[in-house]
């Protein structure tokens, strides 16, 4: 179990192990504590479960799912439950600098920036619960935004004239596209009334539960890189020894952008409320 230094009140009393579910009595979130979710609680199976005042649940990274059963649940004021996916990393840049071109040669394109990578999927999470006392609850599980692609490489210098022309510039490369927005998280909360009279509220406003599963944004695609400058011009003699001039090259074009990602597909969800216990 992993917990934040001022995890005083949590409490995993009885812990067994059962069918790849842990099996526990009672699992406390106290005031204000946080409770980070590790991958050998990804299955809990609990007789009381109690999320006090401002209690947050979150997760490691390598957890994408959370299951718990719970006969007895007590939630407080403000408890939130956040499983957002992580944002995709940023891609690499192209190299800005090529090797030297040889005299009277043209110069490189420049390499293609890195994608950017894709925003990871908000944890799934499936609850069946069964209420004794209930004030709000906050569930935050959305998709990651994409990584922005990298900058294309800027292009290579044309080769200098040397009894010829100069070279010309490469031309930049493409920039990255940038990452795909990771896919909301799927909620799903069975309830049943464990005494009878608690049910979770249906409003948008006070004490109620509020979800939150969208897409991830669409990384930005990456900028194209410079293009690369001409080679220097000089004199050339000819055989009668006239000198004449040689131009520069011609700079070569700045590349062109990525693509952007693609938004991430919004999660569903679901409240249930079960007349008894399944």
């Amino acid at each position: 179990m992993h917990c934040t230094p001022n995890t005083q009140k949590l409490l995993l009393i009885l812990l067994t192990a059962l069918s790849g579910t842990l099996q526990a009595e009672q699992l406390v979130v106290g005031n204000g504590q946080t409770l980070v979710i590790g991958p050998e609680q990804a299955e809990l199976k609990l007789e009381s479960l109690r999320l006090e005042d401002g209690a947050r649940i979150q997760f490691a990274p390598e957890v994408l799912s959370w299951r718990v059963r719970a006969d007895e649940t007590w939630i407080g004021e403000g408890v939130r439950i956040e499983g957002n996916g992580a944002n995709g990393a940023p891609g690499e840049s192209g190299p800005q600098q090529l090797a030297e071109t040889d005299p009277c040669q043209q110069g490189e394109r420049g390499i293609k920036g890195v994608d950017g990578n894709d925003g990871k999927t908000g944890v799934n999470l499936y609850l069946e619960l069964g209420l004794v006392h209930f004030h709000s609850l906050g569930i935050f599980s959305s998709g990651g935004t994409g990584g922005a692609g990298g900058q294309g490489g800027r292009g290579g210098e044309g080769g200098p004239a040397v009894d010829c022309h100069a070279g010309s510039g490469g031309d930049g490369g493409r920039g990255g596209d940038g990452g795909h927005g990771g896919y909301g998280g799927e909620i799903r909360i069975n309830y049943w009334s464990a005494d009878q009279k608690t049910y979770i509220p249906v409003s948008n406003f006070g004490p109620g539960i509020q979800i939150e599963n969208f897409g991830g944004r669409p990384g930005a695609r990456g900028p194209g890189g410079r293009g690369g400058a001409g080679g220097a011009g000089g004199w050339s003699k000819r055989g009668s020894g006239k000198s004449i001039a040689r131009n520069d090259g011609e700079p070569g074009r700045d590349g062109v952008p990525g693509e952007s990602g693609r938004q991430g597909n919004n999660g569903k969800f679901l409240v249930q409320p079960l007349a008894t216990a399944p």
